[in-house]
Parts: structure tokens; sequence; C-alpha cells
């Protein structure tokens, strides 16, 4: 009878592939290290209106004021 560390390796290394690839997609990329704050926020933006229509349908429109410190993201004709 095996161990542990031996009976199921393959379960062993998918586990520690998948751990592998989860700590590279939530470590920022240099270029996201770099970015304007502005240019982040008005891409992660419009990245959430797309999502929203993928899941609802239509057009969503993004609004964001920094001045004012708002974020809104709705239905309605998209912005340009």
């Amino acid at each position: 009878m095996g161990n542990n560390f031996t009976e199921n390796p393959i379960v062993r290394r998918r586990s520690v592939l998948v751990a592998l690839l989860a700590a590279t997609a939530l470590k920022p990329t240099l270029a996201e290290a770099t970015m304007d704050p502005y240019e982040r926020i008005s891409r992660d933006a419009k990245a959430l209106a797309a999502s929203m229509a993928a899941l609802h349908g239509g057009e969503w429109q993004v609004c964001v004021n920094h001045d004012a410190e708002f974020a809104l993201i709705r239905p309605g004709r998209a912005s340009t």
C-alpha cells in the first residue's frame, strides 16, 4: 500500500498546476502595474458594461466622473 504522495500523483500534479495558474492569474501584469489609474478604470468599466450586455443583452452605458467620485453602468445607448 502506497502513501498519499505516490498513490495518485496525477491528482497532486493537477492540484499544483491549478494553484500555479490561479496565482499567475491573480498577479497583475507589468502593463497593469504601470497603467495609468484613469485608463485602468475606463478599461474595467467598459469590461463591466460588456459583461452586463453579455448577461442581460442590449447596450450598456458607462459613466465615470472622477470629480464626483461616481461610476455608473446602466442600460442604454453606449457612450463614445
